[in-house]
């Protein structure tokens, strides 16, 4: 049953990878935009006949270098507005909109009408059984595969290497999906932050086995890492397709839990033990105290 649920899921995660792994991108760029309020000059007059108009003219050139200055001071505190970064762990930076948010999760937001809006990752913990899955009268639900109620807050991501262009494409209930580009090598990944540790306890169950129907599923150990509740296996999922072409594609999929949460990040090539730790540590859980 276990491994029924992990490949009902993995058609979602295949379609995700596919679509990072594609090609390389174009590595994040911070994007810088300043705004200059124009000043107009008060037209001079075609001729100045008299010493008054002299006089005018003196006094309208004195305002207009007064403006101009004033006008590079704001030019000036609005380029370091600007400029304002948010650091990583790593001390990467991206510019101020992190992540990016697609349309689809402004419409699954469903938080106005539960009536709720919470800040804290534990207030999922409130709904989950003794082994850490979602209780069955919420996942049965066909809402918790479409609507985000607000009932639980998901990690907070801040940046990282890996998290350049980092695009939230979905949230509900059951997950928080995303892509992203490795901003060193411009090669595109993808992940998702599942409410509960099912997938993770799951994946765990079929390490040391392997599958073949029609492609092959490997899963092993390749390496533990550190987080929130001490050292924590990190489970490898090999899947090989063959395609059409007689090319064989290899997408890698690592899974590990930030609390009672599974984040399974997926990617063409092999990630390392000091890549999947960079990514955890900048995956975090919130108590809302943060705000």
């Amino acid at each position: 049953m276990k491994k029924k649920t992990l490949m009902a899921i993995l058609p979602l995660c295949v379609a995700m990878a596919m679509t990072a792994c594609g090609g390389n991108a174009d590595t994040a760029e911070v994007k810088e935009t300043t705004k200059v309020e124009e000043t107009t000059a008060t037209e001079e007059s075609a001729e100045a006949g008299t010493p008054a108009e002299a006089e005018d003219e003196a006094s309208t050139g004195d305002e207009e270098s007064v403006e101009s200055d004033q006008t590079g001071e704001d030019a000036s505190e609005n380029e370091e507005s600007s400029e304002e970064i948010e650091n990583g762990a790593d001390d990467s930076a991206v510019g101020q909109e992190f992540p990016i948010i697609d349309q689809a999760v402004l419409d699954q937001d469903k938080s106005e009408e539960y009536g709720v809006n919470s800040i804290s990752c534990y207030d999922l913990d409130q709904y989950l059984d003794e082994n850490g899955d979602l209780q069955a009268d919420i996942s049965s639900d066909e809402s918790y595969y479409e609507e985000y109620s607000g009932r639980w807050a998901y990690p907070e991501i801040t940046p990282c290497r890996f998290f350049g262009e980092l695009t939230m494409t979905s949230r509900v209930d059951q997950s928080s999906s995303y892509t992203a580009v490795d901003s060193e090598t411009g090669e595109k990944l993808s992940f998702i932050i599942l409410s509960g540790k099912y997938m993770y306890n799951g994946a765990r169950d079929q390490v040391g086995h392997e599958f073949e129907s029609g492609q092959i599923n490997r899963y092993d150990i390749p390496f533990a890492i550190q987080n929130v509740d001490g050292e924590q296996d990190v489970i490898n999922e090999c899947m090989e397709m063959t395609l059409e072409s007689d090319e064989v594609f290899r997408i890698n999929s690592y899974y590990f839990a930030v609390g009672n949460f599974t984040v399974i990040v997926q990617s063409g090539t092999e990630l390392t033990q000091e890549d999947v730790q960079l990514i955890a540590d900048n995956i975090s859980l919130t108590d809302g105290t943060e705000q």
